[in-house]
């Protein structure tokens, strides 16, 4: 019932009720549909907001007023939500305005496909080999290498179709995977939770303040692809299958999104992280970030 009541107060033909009652038009909600509310006046009338008056809540409220703080209550965070700023989050979600959109789908229906490979399916693909591979077997074969991982499951029959080998081939001989077979310790797919203040997140919106959003935090996710041991310290490598003209690009790109790679390693590892960079399989070069 109480629900109910409260519904009809909130009509906008409901004018009746709020005087009755004493609240403000301010909690009216929109309706398109018509309604005519009688009330009679007379002593039980009076009564009755007498006793409203009289009557108090468990903790000392009258129930007037608790009423009234139900009926006007605001959602405190109502900025927030609309700055679209949500609790948790992954680190792409965040980076989104720095980065262009790769993809729209993984895969295409099958009248579409007709054979060939979509970019998120190479992408994919590569990004599966090189959590999979044996670095070293994949310099020494890079073939038989695909086809252990095949037999093993870790990679499907159209993952070694997509699989660009001439580019893998080009990285395994380069002076960057020599960097990374002379290492003590290889990371790969280290995943990690990060807490983050919003404030970071709304710099530059115009709409919130600094003691809007003081205090809260927004947790956010994400997977490294690669990391290194080398010189007591560690580089962190993301690997880009991106379609760039230059390797310029991908660092404007992505230069935000590993920002918190290198935070999340140092916050959550507890490890040094001396150089990040990303390798661009499309260019076969890699930039530092």
């Amino acid at each position: 019932a109480d629900w109910l009541l409260s519904v009809f107060v909130r009509h906008p033909d409901a004018h009746i009720l709020r005087q009755a009652a004493g609240l403000s038009s301010d909690i009216i909600l929109p309706s398109k549909q018509q309604v005519a509310f009688f009330m009679p006046v007379s002593e039980p009338l009076q009564g009755e907001k007498a006793m409203l008056e009289q009557t108090l809540t468990p903790d000392g409220t009258p129930l007037r007023e608790f009423v009234r703080q139900r009926l006007e209550y605001r959602y405190p965070y109502m900025h927030l939500s609309q700055s679209r700023i949500v609790t948790k989050s992954a680190v792409s979600e965040l980076t989104e305005k720095q980065q262009q959109a790769q993809f729209m789908f993984t895969s295409r229906p099958s009248f579409i496909q007709q054979g060939s490979v979509t970019a998120a399916q190479r992408g994919t693909a590569m990004h599966t080999f090189l959590q999979y591979a044996d670095y070293p077997c994949a310099c020494a074969d890079l073939d038989s290498e695909v086809d252990r991982l095949h037999k093993k499951g870790f990679l499907s029959r159209g993952d070694c179709t997509a699989l660009d080998r001439d580019k893998l081939r080009v990285f395994f001989k380069s002076t960057f995977a020599a960097r990374i077979l002379a290492s003590k310790q290889i990371l790969r797919e280290k995943k990690f939770t990060l807490r983050i203040p919003v404030s970071e997140l709304t710099a530059e919106d115009p709409l919130i303040t600094p003691e809007d959003v003081k205090d809260e935090f927004v947790v956010v996710q994400g997977i490294i692809d690669c990391a290194f041991e080398e010189n007591g310290a560690y580089v962190l490598l993301d690997y880009k299958t991106d379609h760039v003209d230059t390797l310029e690009v991908l660092r404007e790109r992505y230069a935000a999104q590993l920002s918190y790679y290198r935070r999340a390693m140092e916050r959550c590892f507890g490890m040094e992280v001396a150089e990040t960079r990303i390798y661009s399989f499309y260019l076969n070069d890699s930039i530092a970030v």
